[in-house]
């Protein structure tokens, strides 16, 4: 069974360029979407650092406070930092949802709105998995299942990452 399994980078006729991942097999298609967001572009906010504290401390008690994040929820309303180019002001879940050009729902409503995702999605000989995965500051992961419209439902926290 592995055999029949293969990976490819689909290019669409969109802004927003490649799939990350799409997995096809006889009966199934897996697309999967990642992004990532690095710890120093987020607004996190811990009681025991101080104002004058170096950037690796910061990093390091940035890190600490989000390994605290148990739900999905709380961990979507967290802000991008006024070092944030693009995302300024921002929470995760207003980025995520957006309708500008650079939020991940943008990107994957364009990818289901090409001809080659289209052919895929509605080839009833396979079924169709869709995922958004999202990294926040290498800590926390989470995932959103897509539907066959490319809609992202139901944002969940996987696992806990751990830092050695």
């Amino acid at each position: 069974m592995i055999n029949n399994i293969k990976q490819q980078n689909t290019t669409t006729k969109t802004k927003s360029g490649r799939v990350d991942l799409i997995i096809t097999h006889e009966h199934h298609v897996t697309f999967i979407e990642w992004k990532v967001i690095k710890i120093d572009f987020l607004e996190i906010e811990d009681a025991t650092a101080s104002p004058d504290t170096k950037s690796g401390n910061q990093r390091l008690n940035k890190a600490l406070t989000l390994s605290k994040f148990l739900d999905a929820n709380e961990l979507l309303k967290i802000k991008f930092g006024r070092n944030d180019k693009w995302r300024s002001g921002k929470t995760i879940e207003e980025w995520v949802h957006g309708s500008d050009n650079n939020s991940p729902q943008s990107q994957i409503t364009q990818y289901f709105e090409s001809p080659e995702i289209i052919k895929l999605v509605n080839d009833k000989a396979r079924q169709f998995c869709g995922h958004l995965v999202l990294i926040v500051g290498n800590r926390k992961v989470l995932i959103w299942d897509v539907d066959n419209d490319g809609q992202l439902k139901n944002a969940r926290l996987i696992g806990q990452m751990e830092r050695n």
